[in-house]
């Protein structure tokens, strides 16, 4: 009887794995097929890196942040 009841559980599990696997795999598929999609993820994120530095140099400005910790934050910021 507990034998069964670990096949079951084991079963369920199996059956997750292979759920989240499949969603992955659609996934990559749908992002192979549509590549256009990616530019605007990457269009987005060089905004907000600028809207970042903006907000670095408002608070240099302010005296909160002085030129070396600006220029560190920033190098950061376009590192990534």
């Amino acid at each position: 009887m507990l034998t069964y009841i670990i096949y079951f559980f084991v079963t369920i599990i199996l059956l997750f794995v292979l759920s989240l696997a499949f969603k992955a795999i659609n996934r990559g598929m749908q992002a192979k097929n549509n590549p256009e999609e990616k530019t605007d993820d990457q269009d987005n994120d060089k905004s907000n890196i600028v809207d970042e530095i903006d907000k670095l140099n408002k608070l240099k400005d302010k005296g909160l942040l002085n030129q070396e910790e600006f220029d560190k934050i920033k190098k950061r910021l376009l590192d990534k």
